[in-house]
């Protein structure tokens, strides 16, 4: 018994050739085909779109406040737990407006980064092979088709190949490992994907620390020169790595 626990066990802790990861099946049960994507590209995609926020004035920056200490005033970043001012009331007032207003921003901003990230991965990681009957059911179902070649495939690819959340987010996962070229193991690819079969989704964020956590534990980032790269075959880089939507800027 001992002795096939531990053969169960190997098999767990395999590392995973990624070049299995390039082929997923969908709810339907459809295979379909990914490949790598470049993520520093996507990094500066990200610093692109902070940038356009610090430049627009948004509040980005956690906004900070200045507290009289017993040397004289200290200046201190301001989070959830401290806008209270007790006998300050137009000073907590000011610290809940300039929190308000940072968090806003930092929300739609991560919001058009994953967007944008997302589109890029899907329309860039998803080999697409057009069904010659969609563009007509689509007609048949009175439903307008996008001029823009990308908006297109992002449509195909969102009704046609991955019809479920769990195949989206399964799928940006998938080429996020691909394309930094990480090392993982069997049990940690059940792991990872059985979260995504939640009725909550998860978020970008979320999605990060999980891939982070998980594969971290493996080791450093593994070698593969097959399926490293972008669609042009350029590649990767072993430091390549998304930023996060709400880290500081200099």
């Amino acid at each position: 018994m001992a002795k096939k626990r531990s053969m169960e066990q190997s098999v767990d802790d395999k590392i995973i050739d990624l070049a299995a990861l390039r082929t997923y099946t969908n709810g339907l049960g459809r295979e379909i085909t990914l490949q790598p994507v470049s993520l520093l590209f996507i990094t500066q995609m990200q610093q692109d779109i902070r940038q356009r926020y610090m430049d627009a004035g948004r509040p980005i920056d956690t906004p900070t406040a200045m507290a009289k200490t017993a040397v004289g005033e200290e200046e201190y970043e301001l989070t959830a737990d401290n806008l209270e001012r007790p006998k300050d009331p137009e000073g907590t007032e000011r610290n809940k407006t300039l929190w308000v207003e940072h968090q806003k921003a930092v929300r739609e901003m991560s919001a058009e980064i994953a967007e944008r990230v997302n589109g890029y991965s899907l329309t860039e990681g998803v080999v697409v092979e057009e069904d010659e009957n969609w563009e007509a059911l689509m007609g048949w179902l009175e439903q307008s088709i996008p001029e823009n070649p990308r908006d297109r495939k992002l449509l195909y690819i969102k009704t046609q190949m991955l019809v479920t959340p769990e195949d989206i987010q399964v799928v940006l996962f998938r080429i996020q490992i691909l394309s930094a070229g990480r090392n993982i193991t069997q049990d940690q690819l059940r792991a990872i994907e059985a979260l995504f079969r939640r009725p909550i989704p998860i978020s970008g964020d979320a999605l990060a620390d999980i891939i982070e956590r998980f594969t971290d534990k493996v080791g450093e980032l593994a070698t593969q020169p097959d399926v490293r790269g972008d669609a042009d075959g350029e590649s990767v880089g072993d430091t390549a790595e998304p930023v996060e939507a709400t880290e500081r800027g200099g």
